[in-house]
């Protein structure tokens, strides 16, 4: 009898499987607002540079949940932005260890999930929301969803059901991670940040290959936008640090002069305002970047060099960041399985089972 009942509990399971078994898809963003300038009390896009720089996860989560909170307090509109409800991928262009430009896309939701991944969330009712974070509207994302679909978790619960009983499953702890109150000092005038706002709806649950590529419509005024703002973040920092005490103002005034040789050498003709070799004009700012940062350090300044290197080598960055950039991500979308006794019980005692609603229980 128990044999019986075995083998038409394979036969249960392959008739799920042919039933919840579909191609893959691909999906793209739509958008919900305009690309737009929204003025922020807080140097947030300084904040998530500095943690991608570094690898510091933390960092990164803490600082999206809070640029997040205000920009819900910006009244985006939309449902934006609220992420005890709804998850975000933010996501922003900066510079990995060695200094190279690089894409930086951010997972926020509160509570975090234990890993990079979403609970198999699909449908109209939980949309994910894609954001797009820059330092002007010359740059703009494009991304593209690819979905795999990915069996019913009800057919991985009986075909693994007798390991899953005899064995044992470590689920992971969900990560508690809440927004920190902001601690960087509001400037008068405050922090322009671009902000594009686009919501993606899945058709299902499945694992998520993401395809992003940021182009720049007007390289030239994105860098000088870029320029502008990492001297007006340097100097926020300085502030923040030193608190008007050496040397902090000599400092600022070296972030000040690199941004002013910086300006000038994009009016040069190497540059102009269309280059016909974009590396032609990056290579005469980075020149004219080295040749003011040996000078100025050669006369034992007030601001010393282990203080002005790093303002150095960030607007060294900044120079680089004016080509197209394109990579994948991989994110995976589906609800863990939480083994109990709902198909056991179907088992043992007979229960019929419906293909339409299986007795699996999920969590998340």
């Amino acid at each position: 009898m128990r044999f019986a009942r075995l083998v038409c509990l394979g036969a249960v399971c392959a008739s799920l499987a042919a039933v919840t078994a579909s191609a893959d898809e691909t999906v793209a963003p739509r958008a919900l607002l305009p690309p737009a300038m929204v003025r922020l009390s807080t140097p947030w896009m300084a904040t998530l540079r500095r943690g991608a720089a570094a690898g510091d996860s933390a960092l990164l989560v803490r600082t999206a949940l809070d640029l997040l909170d205000e920009l819900a307090r910006a009244g985006l509109g939309h449902g934006c932005c609220n992420p005890t409800r709804d998850y975000f991928l933010l996501t922003f262009v900066g510079a990995d260890p060695a200094g190279a430009p690089a894409l930086f896309t951010v997972l926020a939701h509160d509570p975090m999930p234990a890993t990079v991944s979403l609970p198999g969330i699909h449908g109209a009712r939980h949309p994910i929301y894609d954001v797009f974070l820059s330092d002007d509207l010359t740059s703009s994302l494009q991304t593209t969803y690819e979905i795999t679909h990915e069996e019913n978790p009800a057919d991985k619960q009986a075909g693994q059901f007798a390991a899953a009983v005899i064995g044992h499953i470590t689920l992971p702890l969900a990560a508690q991670l809440h927004a920190a109150a902001a601690t960087a000092r509001v400037r008068p005038g405050g922090f322009d940040i671009g902000v594009a706002l686009r919501q993606v709806t899945l058709p299902e649950a499945g694992e998520i290959v993401r395809r992003e590529t940021v182009t720049y419509a007007h390289p030239i005024g994105h860098l000088a936008a870029r320029t502008a703002s990492a001297s007006r973040d340097q100097i926020a920092s300085l502030d923040a640090q030193y608190q008007g005490a050496a040397p902090g103002p000599a400092c600022t005034d070296l972030s000040t002069a690199l941004k002013s040789r910086i300006e000038g050498a994009m009016a040069d003709a190497a540059c102009g305002l269309w280059p016909a070799d974009l590396s032609a004009c990056a290579k005469r700012v980075r020149e004219e970047i080295d040749q003011a940062a040996s000078a100025y350090f050669a006369e034992a300044p007030s601001c010393p060099i282990d203080a002005g290197a790093p303002l150095v080598q960030e607007l060294l960055s900044v120079i680089q960041d004016v080509k197209p950039l394109a990579r994948s991500v991989v994110v995976g979308n589906a609800p863990p399985i939480r083994y109990g006794f709902g198909l056991a019980a179907a088992y043992l005692v007979g229960v019929d089972i419906d293909v339409g609603h299986p007795r699996a229980r999920l969590q998340g």
